[in-house]
């Protein structure tokens, strides 16, 4: 939107938070890999946590320990914090470009609208990452017991069921999961089973 060649949205991670994980990264009109840095000696490193930084011409000369600015080229760079609900720091969001900056008032009004946006969607990002963990965990939990375990919701419909459910009945996850009791059993023991629940 801004017309920058380079963009990227990362996340902080580490003991010390002290590196970035692109979740994101623009470069020359398409997406690329995403890659991890030290935040030591980068611009980042003034953001994170912080505030708005802006560095409309030579920032690869400002940061000359961050050679990736020199290697590709970069004049000018934006960064802004991203943080959670609670205001816990989750990252950055940066734009650059080979040029110098203009109309800085404008750009950096725009860039908080999408920091604030990129932040939302850091922050779901990761709460989806760490309940698909606690899930496995779960299932690595429930597999390895002895009992058939099952999980159904209000409708009666399996969401979860562990290994040893699937050798009693001789049935996969996957043909059970968003299933009823009557879509895969005859109907007296569907009965039985729903009676039971």
């Amino acid at each position: 939107a801004l017309k920058f060649r380079f963009a990227l949205v990362g996340e902080v991670y580490g003991k010390d938070r002290d590196m970035i994980r692109t979740r994101g990264f623009w470069a020359n009109g398409r997406f690329e890999d995403d890659f991890d840095y030290d935040l030591s000696g980068t611009p980042c490193e003034n953001v994170v946590g912080k505030d708005m930084c802006v560095y409309p011409k030579n920032v690869a000369g400002t940061f000359p320990e961050d050679t990736i600015l020199a290697d590709i080229g970069v004049q000018s760079y934006i960064g802004v914090p991203l943080f959670d609900a609670s205001r816990a720091p989750l990252g950055v969001l940066v734009a650059m470009d080979v040029s110098p900056m203009e109309d800085i008032p404008y750009v950096s009004s725009m860039m908080a609208i999408f920091g604030l946006r990129a932040g939302l969607e850091l922050e779901r990002m990761k709460t989806v990452d760490e309940l698909e963990k606690s899930r496995e965990m779960l299932q690595a939990i429930i597999d390895n017991s002895t009992a058939v375990i099952y999980v159904k919701d209000a409708q009666g419909r399996y969401i979860l069921i562990n290994r040893r459910h699937e050798e009693i009945f001789n049935s996969s996850k996957e043909s059970l999961v968003g299933k009823t009791d009557y879509d895969v059993f005859p109907k007296e023991v569907a009965d039985s089973f729903v009676e039971n629940d």
